[in-house]
Order: structure tokens, then sequence, then C-alpha cells
């Protein structure tokens, strides 16, 4: 992202910007990703919300009370305006990463029946249910990646405590994705900015995808050519 290059660059070194090789999943394993969306974990979930559903995922930096009961107006606002389904997933379950424990508070605080959470952590699963979504809510970089690669819209959390620090996520969507798309948003700007997101062209969306697509594939011959053609045969 540009964060990085410009850290970069006032130490000396001139490095380029190629996108992550996540940009590259619906391309590269889309045919895993629609078989997956049609076994049991995820086709529940759209039977679930026939009208459709906003894949969320969260991390373990919103464990406290205020930023599940923040987390909890927002998505019932969006649910209210909408009329889509909340499935939260866990995009891992590292420690610190994201806790099921949280997640069954946060569907505790939404309206009944609104919401569900996606017991599994098989990453072709996960990738399925997003791609199966009409969106993505989620402090997850990879998770808005993976949004980005089926043309998804997408909006990131910042964390709580990140106060001026310059957050990875908003940085590679400041560097690689359409403006009108919302970036890293407070909690208490949710409900707006999936409105805004979901009022995205889907062309636009689509166009991001596939210039990112191309974008890292002129990379990966840019990053061959400098191999030795000893060191590629080995």
């Amino acid at each position: 992202d540009h964060v990085t290059q410009t850290a970069l660059r006032l130490e000396g070194i001139d490095a380029p910007l190629c996108p992550d090789p996540a940009v590259m999943v619906q391309q590269c394993f889309g045919g895993v990703i629609r078989q997956h969306r049609q076994q049991d974990a995820v086709k529940a979930v759209q039977n679930a919300f026939p009208r459709g559903y906003l894949a969320c995922q969260f991390s373990a930096d919103f464990a406290d009370d205020a930023s599940l009961d923040g987390l909890a107006q927002e998505l019932s606002n969006v649910i209210a305006a909408t009329g889509l389904g909340i499935a939260l997933f866990r995009a891992g379950a590292a420690p610190w990463h994201d806790d099921a424990v949280l997640y069954a508070k946060l569907q505790n605080r939404l309206p009944p029946g609104t919401a569900q959470c996606f017991p599994s952590l098989h990453l072709w699963e996960i990738c399925a249910l997003i791609a199966a979504s009409r969106g993505v809510v989620g402090s997850s970089l990879h998770a808005r990646i993976v949004a980005l690669a089926h043309g998804l819209p997408r909006v990131s959390l910042a964390l709580p405590q990140q106060g001026e620090r310059p957050g990875k996520v908003a940085a590679f969507a400041e560097t690689w994705e359409p403006d009108a798309l919302p970036r890293s948003v407070a909690a208490d700007r949710i409900a707006s900015a999936v409105m805004q997101a979901l009022d995205v062209p889907a062309d636009v969306l689509q166009d991001n995808a596939a210039q990112l697509s191309a974008r890292y594939l002129e990379s990966q011959a840019h990053w061959a050519g400098l191999l030795p053609s000893r060191g590629l045969a080995q």
C-alpha cells in the first residue's frame, strides 16, 4: 500500500506497488468456492435469509460492551433499512483474532431472527459465505479483499483504539479501490457506510476486481523476469 511504500522510500528503498495476492482468489479458486456455496454450511445461511445477507466479522478488539452496543445499533439500522440478514463469521480463531463468545453476545443484541453465527472456520467455506453475500462488513483485511475479488460492496471497521495511526485496511483501500467505496469507519458510522457501499454500481466493483487481477499478473511477470533461469528451473 502507499503508506508502506512511503515509509520504505524514507529509508532509501524504492519499491513498486503490487496488490495483495488475495485479489486473485476468485480467478484462481472460483470453481472451488462455487462448490462450497452449494454445501450445507453456506446453503443454510442462504435459506435463512432469502432476501440476502451481509457477511460480518470483527476482531476481539471490539470486546467491550460499548463497542458491542455500537455494532448492534448500527447493524440493526442496516437490517431495518435493507431487509438483509447478518451472517457473523470468524476470519480466524488465533488469540486476539475473532471470538465466538463475542459473536454470540452481538447476536443477542440484534433483533430476533435477523442474524446467525456461521460456525465454520474452513477457508473455502468462509470464502463461499462471502461470495454468496450482498457485501462484507468487518475488520479483517483479507475478508475485504475476498469481497473485492468477487466485485462485492465492502465496509471495513476501524479498531476502537486505533487513534490516528494509519490502519492497514484503510491504506490498502486508499491505494487500490474506487473513491466511491468507504474505507475504514468507526462503529457508529456502519449504517451510512453500508448504504454508501451498496449504492456503488456493480460494474465499478467488477472493473476494480479485474484491474487488480491484471495488475497482480503484471507484477508477477516482472518478478519472474528478475529471477535467473536456473533459479526458476530449480
